[in-house]
């Protein structure tokens, strides 16, 4: 028999009338049908506890990403496999409930939640209105024609059985809606070639996204491009053209390498070489990409990091350009923003981290240590009491802060010791002026070294 719905100007009847008939049937499987059950009509608590989130003065952040808005759906299988909303509720920075975890109680049994962060504004009536999780799988992120805008919107999915006996507590990882791309150029030539970066554009890159995870084709695009007088050096350093203080932030194109030609997102590099007009092509995620699974090629991920590393080898379009796509989880290369800091790899000995090392005029502290800062960064050293210590012949003051190269420190006293007098300092390391964190899993977070001179 075919349904027939009550005309309704907002469309939103039909769905009401149909929310109820399929919450109906839900009820009516009670705890006789499912004797391992919570029955549905009881009400439970569950903590959603956003991972990698946390409060700095009072704000909630995920990485270098504020977050404003948190929204929580849980929603309950009904009939045919139609899963139906149970609750929602929306969280806003400056409410006395914005903390992690969030708090929300819905009916007791088998749920799945999902959360979606800083939702954008023109989706916010829409995200009201959600009945089905259908809807919510189906919605789309507002269309942009230019680089995604930051706070970047998230989404992350769980599911759980609520139990009115106890709070339950749902770990959700967050998944940014947009992909960033950034850009280094080197020139290896024969001889004395002369090469200047003129323009650069990323072709192709998807104006619309589904709001959640999933295979979707861009039904439209737009073009970046950026001017440059940028003179390259013949074998010497990486020039940084999209640097990642500074990303191209976009979203995801999924597609597959048989329609790459027209849908795949394109670098085109215009030079002068040797005062010659010339352009060259590549993908930005060609067969060349190393990554972590070997599996979207010609195609752009949300919440991924795509490192592109060019090499000019001669004039040419295409096959003098060597393009090397790094593709990276966002959260590998976490330091370019000033919300977080960079950290001691390894330093050994632990110990000195934790304890007051003492030194002598003859003999100095001594260890070693690796230190991870963003891209092309380096690292100082620096005593704060530098009248009555020094560093010791032999000892590194800075480096690259790679995370892989191993530098010696060596730390001494500069005075004979005094009958009486005890000196202190502290040492600590620096790289784009924000201080190394020594130890991530210690709370709170050391950045000083202390170094102590004994009195006689």
């Amino acid at each position: 028999m075919k349904m027939k719905y009550f005309h309704h100007p907002s469309g939103l009847l039909p769905r009401l009338l149909l929310l109820l008939l399929l919450t109906m049937g839900a009820v009516a499987c009670t705890k006789e049908d499912n004797p391992d059950q919570p029955t549905s009509d009881e009400v439970a608590t569950v903590k959603m506890s956003l991972d990698d989130v946390e409060m700095r003065g009072g704000d909630l952040y995920s990485g270098e990403d504020l977050i404003k808005k948190v929204r929580i759906f849980v929603f309950r299988e009904g009939l045919n496999g139609l899963w139906v909303l149970d609750k929602q509720k929306l969280f806003a920075s400056g409410q006395s409930d914005f903390q992690n975890p969030f708090t929300i109680s819905a009916h007791a049994g088998p749920r799945q939640i999902y959360v979606i962060a800083n939702e954008p504004d023109a989706l916010t009536t829409e995200l009201d209105k959600i009945l089905f999780k259908k809807e919510l799988e189906d919605m789309q992120a507002p269309d942009v024609n230019g680089p995604i805008a930051r706070p970047f919107t998230m989404t992350g999915m769980a599911e759980a059985t609520l139990n009115p006996q106890g709070t339950v507590l749902v770990r959700i990882s967050l998944n940014r809606i947009a992909a960033k791309i950034t850009l280094d150029i080197k020139q290896v030539t024969p001889g004395s070639d002369v090469i200047k970066i003129t323009k650069v554009q990323i072709l192709r890159n998807a104006k619309n996204s589904r709001l959640l995870e999933g295979t979707n084709k861009p039904t439209g695009y737009w073009n970046w491009e950026n001017a440059y007088d940028l003179p390259l050096t013949n074998n010497g350093s990486t020039q940084s053209i999209i640097p990642a203080s500074s990303p191209l932030y976009v979203y995801e194109n999924i597609g597959s390498g048989s329609d790459s030609s027209g849908r795949a997102t394109q670098l085109v590099v215009e030079a002068l070489y040797n005062g010659i007009k010339t352009r060259y092509y590549a993908y930005v995620n060609d067969k060349t990409t190393m990554m972590e699974e070997d599996d979207h090629h010609y195609s752009i991920h949300r919440n991924h990091h795509y490192k592109l590393d060019g090499t000019i080898t001669k004039i040419g379009e295409f096959s003098s350009l060597l393009l090397t796509t790094t593709v990276l989880p966002w959260t590998v290369e976490n330091l370019d923003y000033g919300f977080l800091v960079p950290y001691v790899a390894e330093i050994n000995p632990h110990e000195v981290i934790t304890q007051d090392n003492v030194v002598t005029f003859e003999n100095s502290l001594s260890f070693t240590v690796r230190i991870k800062g963003r891209d092309g960064s380096r690292w100082k050293a620096t005593l704060d009491n530098g009248l009555e210590f020094g560093f010791d012949s032999g000892s590194a003051i800075d480096g690259a802060a790679d995370g892989t190269s191993v530098y010696t420190i060596k730390v001494k006293a500069l005075k004979p010791n005094g009958i009486g007098i005890q000196r202190r300092t502290n040492l600590f390391f620096t790289v784009d002026g924000k201080k190394v964190i020594l130890d991530k899993n210690i709370n709170p977070q050391p950045t000083d070294i202390k170094i102590i001179q004994q009195g006689l």
